[in-house]
Protein backbone atom coordinates (compact mmCIF):
# COMPACT_ATOMS: atom_id res chain seq x y z
CA UNK A 1 0.00 0.00 0.00
CA UNK A 2 1.34 3.39 -0.81
CA UNK A 3 1.95 6.01 1.97
CA UNK A 4 -1.30 7.66 0.72
CA UNK A 5 -3.19 4.68 1.16
CA UNK A 6 -1.85 4.13 4.36
CA UNK A 7 -2.97 7.33 5.71
CA UNK A 8 -6.71 7.36 3.92
CA UNK A 9 -7.31 4.15 5.84
CA UNK A 10 -5.80 5.00 9.15
CA UNK A 11 -8.19 8.15 8.98
CA UNK A 12 -11.14 5.74 8.20
CA UNK A 13 -10.42 3.05 10.76
CA UNK A 14 -11.13 6.02 12.80
CA UNK A 15 -14.14 7.01 11.24
CA UNK A 16 -13.20 10.10 9.85
CA UNK A 17 -14.70 11.51 6.78
CA UNK A 18 -12.49 12.82 4.06
CA UNK A 19 -13.27 15.78 1.78
CA UNK A 20 -11.34 17.07 -0.91
CA UNK A 21 -12.20 20.68 -1.44
CA UNK A 22 -10.33 22.75 -3.87
CA UNK A 23 -6.36 22.07 -2.83
CA UNK A 24 -7.67 21.07 0.38
CA UNK A 25 -8.90 18.10 2.25
CA UNK A 26 -11.09 18.97 5.06
CA UNK A 27 -11.57 15.61 7.70
CA UNK A 28 -14.35 15.28 10.44
CA UNK A 29 -14.42 15.07 13.43
CA UNK A 30 -11.04 16.50 13.16
CA UNK A 31 -11.02 16.07 17.21
CA UNK A 32 -10.63 11.66 16.34
CA UNK A 33 -6.89 12.49 14.45
CA UNK A 34 -3.98 12.54 16.46
CA UNK A 35 -1.14 15.30 15.74
CA UNK A 36 0.75 12.70 13.60
CA UNK A 37 -1.34 11.88 11.11
CA UNK A 38 -2.46 15.58 10.49
CA UNK A 39 1.55 16.11 10.07
CA UNK A 40 1.42 13.06 7.35
CA UNK A 41 -1.58 14.04 5.67
CA UNK A 42 -0.13 17.86 4.98
CA UNK A 43 3.60 16.08 4.02
CA UNK A 44 1.31 13.54 1.53
CA UNK A 45 -1.88 16.30 0.61
CA UNK A 46 -1.41 16.31 -3.09
CA UNK A 47 -1.29 11.94 -3.44
CA UNK A 48 -3.93 12.01 -1.01
CA UNK A 49 -6.31 13.72 -2.91
CA UNK A 50 -5.38 12.19 -6.25
CA UNK A 51 -6.11 9.17 -4.82
CA UNK A 52 -9.58 10.83 -3.47
CA UNK A 53 -10.49 12.24 -6.62
CA UNK A 54 -12.69 9.45 -8.74
CA UNK A 55 -10.93 9.75 -12.26
CA UNK A 56 -12.11 11.70 -14.84
CA UNK A 57 -13.82 9.01 -17.01
CA UNK A 58 -15.83 7.86 -14.09
CA UNK A 59 -16.78 11.05 -13.43
CA UNK A 60 -17.94 12.06 -16.92
CA UNK A 61 -19.97 8.31 -16.47
CA UNK A 62 -21.65 9.34 -13.77
CA UNK A 63 -22.69 13.01 -14.79
CA UNK A 64 -23.84 11.46 -17.98
CA UNK A 65 -26.19 9.23 -16.45
CA UNK A 66 -27.22 12.27 -14.01
CA UNK A 67 -28.12 14.25 -16.79
CA UNK A 68 -30.08 11.40 -19.08
CA UNK A 69 -32.19 11.32 -15.80
CA UNK A 70 -32.69 14.98 -15.68
CA UNK A 71 -33.42 14.77 -19.12
CA UNK A 72 -36.35 12.16 -18.84
CA UNK A 73 -37.45 13.31 -15.11
CA UNK A 74 -36.43 16.60 -14.01
CA UNK A 75 -37.62 20.48 -13.83
CA UNK A 76 -35.88 23.39 -15.09
CA UNK A 77 -33.32 25.02 -12.40
CA UNK A 78 -31.91 28.26 -11.82
CA UNK A 79 -28.57 28.79 -9.86
CA UNK A 80 -25.64 31.75 -9.78
CA UNK A 81 -22.24 30.71 -10.15
CA UNK A 82 -19.35 33.24 -8.73
CA UNK A 83 -17.61 34.00 -11.89
CA UNK A 84 -20.94 34.91 -13.74
CA UNK A 85 -23.69 37.98 -12.98
CA UNK A 86 -26.60 35.94 -14.50
CA UNK A 87 -28.33 33.65 -13.23
CA UNK A 88 -28.34 30.40 -15.04
CA UNK A 89 -30.70 28.21 -15.60
CA UNK A 90 -30.98 23.96 -16.40
CA UNK A 91 -33.66 22.76 -18.39
CA UNK A 92 -34.55 19.02 -19.03
CA UNK A 93 -35.30 19.77 -22.92
CA UNK A 94 -35.23 21.99 -25.73
CA UNK A 95 -38.96 22.42 -24.96
CA UNK A 96 -38.56 23.61 -21.02
CA UNK A 97 -35.54 26.19 -22.24
CA UNK A 98 -38.39 27.49 -25.07
CA UNK A 99 -40.85 28.02 -22.22
CA UNK A 100 -38.00 29.90 -19.87
CA UNK A 101 -37.24 32.38 -22.74
CA UNK A 102 -41.24 32.77 -23.50
CA UNK A 103 -42.14 33.38 -20.08
CA UNK A 104 -39.49 35.83 -19.64
CA UNK A 105 -37.59 34.32 -17.11
CA UNK A 106 -34.55 34.09 -19.10
CA UNK A 107 -32.30 34.62 -22.29
CA UNK A 108 -31.70 31.88 -24.36
CA UNK A 109 -27.72 31.91 -23.72
CA UNK A 110 -28.57 31.48 -19.79
CA UNK A 111 -30.62 28.30 -20.42
CA UNK A 112 -28.50 24.99 -20.45
CA UNK A 113 -30.79 21.80 -21.52
CA UNK A 114 -29.12 18.46 -20.68
CA UNK A 115 -28.14 18.08 -24.21
CA UNK A 116 -26.10 21.53 -23.77
CA UNK A 117 -24.63 20.18 -20.25
CA UNK A 118 -23.64 16.77 -21.42
CA UNK A 119 -21.77 18.55 -24.48
CA UNK A 120 -20.19 21.36 -21.82
CA UNK A 121 -19.16 18.59 -19.59
CA UNK A 122 -16.38 16.79 -22.02
CA UNK A 123 -13.98 20.28 -21.70
CA UNK A 124 -12.14 20.86 -18.69
CA UNK A 125 -11.57 23.79 -16.43
CA UNK A 126 -11.43 27.25 -18.22
CA UNK A 127 -12.23 25.46 -21.17
CA UNK A 128 -15.59 25.14 -20.13
CA UNK A 129 -16.13 28.69 -18.62
CA UNK A 130 -15.28 30.04 -21.77
CA UNK A 131 -18.06 28.07 -23.21
CA UNK A 132 -20.80 29.52 -20.92
CA UNK A 133 -19.66 32.79 -21.53
CA UNK A 134 -19.80 33.00 -24.98
CA UNK A 135 -23.08 31.44 -24.83
CA UNK A 136 -24.50 34.12 -22.69
CA UNK A 137 -22.39 36.62 -25.25
CA UNK A 138 -24.17 35.41 -28.13
CA UNK A 139 -28.03 34.40 -26.74
CA UNK A 140 -27.54 31.26 -27.98
CA UNK A 141 -27.94 27.48 -27.80
CA UNK A 142 -24.54 25.10 -27.84
CA UNK A 143 -24.91 23.05 -31.04
CA UNK A 144 -21.83 21.26 -31.02
CA UNK A 145 -18.90 20.96 -27.96
CA UNK A 146 -15.66 19.14 -30.05
CA UNK A 147 -12.56 18.70 -27.25
CA UNK A 148 -9.23 18.82 -28.40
Amino acid sequence: MTTAGAIVAALRARGVELIPEGDRIRFRPASVVPPDLRELLREHKAEVRALLAPSRPAMLSLTREALATFAREGDAVGFRVPWCDRVLWWAPNATEAAKLVAWGIAERGAVWTADELTALISLAGPDARAVVLAKLAADGEVVEVRPR
